[in-house]
């Protein structure tokens, strides 16, 4: 049982690890968010965006409806097939002209929306690597100048349907937790949806940037508190269930060891007792202490990897199966069961080893005349 909580805690702590450093596509540091509240705050949305920018260690602000770690839209888009327009599942992401630069994503081909170009507002498009895969574009290079309708609201009113060009291919990021994976996604210009804000502030000048944004927003909003979040902070609490059963894992494991070990002592005292008559009779003939230690504790390794045997196998297959509910997990491999192993030996050593020590550096004479 020691073994295989060992196992299992170095698979688990991995995967948690893995889930909070992992590269998701886009910047999530020092990026806060809100809900748009207030008649006074959606009528003038623009006035209020420009007077976030205004704040000192404010880098850039973006209005939309769609940001990481938050709801998403999807209502249909459609893309033409052999003459024929056919509805593919994906993402829309309704931004402004900020939302890129706000949140670092990577551009891979084309450009990205600029108000310069008046028809990047109605009939233009940005998406994700993916979905130049599920649409059937071939390369991001090859997608630009691609038509996509995108479907606004319903099936039955015609003017929802608003069709444009690809101009650009971004990479592909992780906007919903890593339970999932990355889906098609389609970026357009779309101001009715103003509806959260993303903030992007330096690190230096964070407090001071927070309590001026707080000022804006009281003179837009005085009727509602500023309830924001961080964008990190968002992403960390995806895996709250997770950080705690590493938690508890780590706990179990320590006392399934601690509780191996006490057997491991026990064991290892009645051994050398039982063998004390043996173990004079060695150190008479000539036998170092090395040898003593060695003959002790040899028994003792071998009953730990025969456990090793039985418990990897089984460890992997429930380990495994976890990691399944992962789209984007690590692999087990051999050196989690290396690393196990060397740590079920070296406590196994390390316990029996006391008694060990003590049996071989003993007076031969005395225990053999005690017999």
């Amino acid at each position: 049982m020691s073994v295989l909580l060992i196992i299992s805690a170095i698979v688990v702590f991995n995967q948690v690890d893995y889930l909070h450093s992992k590269d998701l596509g886009f910047s999530k540091d020092q990026i806060m968010f809100f809900p748009m509240r207030g008649e006074k705050m959606f009528s003038n949305k623009e006035t209020f965006k420009n007077q976030l920018e205004q704040i000192p260690g404010v880098s850039s602000v973006s209005i939309g409806y769609g940001f990481p770690g938050d709801a998403v839209a999807a209502h249909g888009i459609r893309v033409k097939e052999n003459g024929q327009l056919v509805r593919k599942p994906a993402t829309q992401l309704m931004i402004d002209y900020d939302y890129i630069e706000t949140l670092g994503l990577e551009m891979v081909a084309g450009r990205p929306f600029s108000e310069a170009m008046s028809t990047d507002m109605e009939k233009a498009y940005i998406i994700n690597e993916t979905a130049v895969r599920n649409f059937g574009f071939g390369t991001p290079e090859n997608a630009i100048g691609k038509e996509i309708t995108w479907q606004v609201w319903n099936d039955t009113n015609p003017d929802s349907l608003k069709v444009g060009p690809v101009i650009g291919v971004v990479k592909d990021f992780n906007y919903k937790s890593l339970y999932e994976e990355v889906e098609s996604a389609v970026l357009q210009i779309f101001p009715d949806a103003a509806w959260k804000v993303a903030v992007k502030m330096e690190t230096a000048r964070m407090e001071s940037s927070l309590a001026q944004v707080e000022t804006v927003w009281n003179s837009f909003s005085p009727d509602y508190p500023l309830e924001y979040k961080f964008l990190d902070e968002n992403f960390e609490q995806m895996y709250l269930a997770e950080d705690k059963l590493k938690a508890l894992l780590g706990i179990f494991t320590g006392l399934a060891i601690f509780v191996g070990c006490l057997g491991l002592f026990g064991l290892a005292a009645f051994s050398a007792e039982r063998r004390k008559r043996e173990i004079g009779i060695r150190k008479v003939l000539g036998a170092s202490v090395e040898n003593i230690v060695m003959l002790l504790s040899r028994d003792f390794v071998v009953l730990v990897l025969i456990a090793l045997l039985i418990a990897s196998p089984v460890a992997w297959y429930f380990m495994n199966g976890w990691l399944q509910d992962f789209a984007y997990r690590i692999d087990i491999g051999w050196y989690v069961f290396l690393i196990a192993g060397v740590a079920a030996v070296s406590i196994a050593l390390i316990t029996v080893g006391f008694h060990a020590l003590k049996a071989a550096t003993s007076n031969p004479v005395k225990n053999l005349r005690t017999e």
